[in-house]
């Protein structure tokens, strides 16, 4: 079977026949789109069989009006470990056929793409896989109770985790990095404490915190999950005092070589400069700088302006996906059989880009108007109630995503919440938590248990509030044990 290279473009790029600029590890056209860029500038071999060849002439001669089916492998598998990493494959594999509701890359990120063939060198990357096979096939069939079989899954996989953990060296390693990730999905499945739909990348961010905020920007596998992580890095950081990054840290987290091109990095950037305008605050209250603090409210509109213009830009595209779609429907909302299969991804791409968006833009608006005047607040609150509709109006469009591939609207509506006071909105809010709460077993199943919680007047009160609400909507202090054993399995 020799092996023929097929060129080093993605595999949008290819699908479309569009030429790639092959930029490790994003192309540009795939930047520009806002889409998951895959294999761009990898190497690729097409491994031939020279029967298959000799086959395919007989048949085309035979019949030349018909194509030879591609060359298939039948048969057992060869040993248990093929069988495992068949099974791992079958969890991430992602195509424009793929049933976005349940699949895990396309909610968690393209690194995991790479885990099939990085497993067999790491045991707690192994076990963490096999955990997660375990949990997703049962979240899959629509089971919410947990099962035996996960819990000791995931209890040996952590066992594994702290033996590697032991040696410095693995520990630090990119395959490490991904096990933690693994097992912080599987929290996710299993429904502990605390796992909501940024506290995925918890671990993660532990240890990049260890590190500094460092990463290995040779290391393409460890690139690819940081590109899948900053984001839920990030928000874990601005919804938990416990993992504020230092300025320096956001940098080299946040900071890469595509954010100049990409809108979707200029609005993490915003975002990434909201902690340390919030430290600098207290340290301007605390000295009486009143220059320092009008120079930081002027920040905090910058910074809140770009973000408006951001969303701008992604709701025209959103607007514009969903317009692709082949029936003359008014509403937004479409299902999969209105679009064919490369419009239906870049709809549902464009939606949770946009769903994104708005909770940067209501969150940012949120902090503005803790620097603002009455008069500007006004002004403020009307914006932030016009956003706010929209992820309403957002939540039932993505309904047909659900559970996984609309997971991201637990924030967005989160933070409407926060920003709406009008009492009608926030029952509105609170029906369609119910919803999304029935996804996600460990947020609580009432958001209108956050009227008791005070948010504070000052930048960092609201940081500090924000904090405290997520916390109880994730019921970290109120339940610390993982859920009981489930007796049929």
């Amino acid at each position: 079977m020799p092996g023929v290279p097929s060129g080093r473009a993605c595999e949008q790029c290819r699908k479309q026949k569009k030429k790639c600029d092959e930029t490790k590890p994003t192309c540009g056209r795939c930047s520009r789109l806002g889409i998951l860029c895959i294999g761009s500038g990898e190497r690729r071999f097409k491994f031939k069989s020279e029967f298959a060849g000799r086959e395919l002439s007989k048949s085309s001669s035979a019949s030349p009006s018909k194509r030879s089916p591609p060359l298939e492998v039948r048969g057992s598998p060869s040993s248990d470990f093929t069988i495992f990493v068949g099974s791992v494959i079958d969890r991430v594999h992602i195509t424009s056929q793929s049933d976005l509701r349940y699949n895990l890359t396309w909610a968690f990120g393209g690194y995991l793409l790479e885990v099939p063939r990085r497993l067999g060198a790491n045991a707690a990357l192994d076990a963490a896989a096999d955990a997660l096979v375990t949990c997703h096939l049962r979240f899959n069939s629509g089971v919410r109770e947990t099962s035996r079989e996960e819990l000791i899954k995931y209890t040996y996989a952590l066992g594994q985790l702290r033996v590697i953990l032991d040696d410095p060296t693995i520990a630090a390693s990119s395959n490490t990095l991904c096990a933690v990730m693994l097992l912080t999905l599987c929290q996710y499945f299993i429904g502990l404490s605390g796992s909501s739909f940024t506290s995925h990348s918890d671990g993660a961010a532990q240890i990049l915190k260890a590190r500094g905020g460092r990463y290995d920007e040779e290391d393409n596998f460890e690139t690819m999950m940081l590109l899948s992580l900053r984001g839920p890095i990030l928000f874990e950081g601005l919804l938990h005092g416990r993992h504020r990054f230092s300025h320096d840290e956001w940098d080299h987290l946040i900071m890469n070589r595509l954010e100049d091109m990409t809108d979707v990095g200029k609005g993490l950037i915003c975002l990434a400069r909201v902690p340390d305008i919030a430290e600098r605050r207290r340290f301007a209250v605390t000295n009486g700088d009143v220059n320092a603090f009008s120079v930081l409210r002027k920040e905090a509109a910058e910074i809140y302006e770009t973000a408006v213009t951001i969303l701008t830009k992604f709701r025209v595209l959103y607007l514009d996906a969903a317009s692709k779609a082949t029936t003359t429907s008014t509403s937004v909302a479409k299902d999969r059989s209105a679009f064919i299969p490369r419009d239906w991804v870049l709809y549902a791409n464009f939606q949770r880009i946009y769903g994104l968006s708005l909770f940067s833009a209501c969150f940012l608006n949120c902090l503005l108007r803790s620097f603002s005047s009455d008069e500007e607040d006004v002004g403020l609150q009307e914006e932030v109630d016009k956003f706010t509709v929209e992820i309403i109006t957002l939540a039932y469009d993505s309904e047909v995503f659900r559970p996984l591939g609309s997971s991201y609207m637990v924030l967005c509506l989160f933070i409407a919440w926060i920003s709406s006071p009008d009492p009608q909105t926030r029952s509105h809010i609170n029906k369609l938590w119910k919803i999304w709460h029935t996804d996600v077993p460990s947020i609580s199943s009432s958001i209108n248990q956050l009227e008791h919680i005070p948010m504070g007047s000052t930048l960092a009160d609201v940081l500090d509030g924000v904090a405290t609400k997520w916390k109880a909507l994730t019921m970290e202090e109120t339940e610390s044990d993982p859920p009981p054993l489930s007796p049929d399995t």
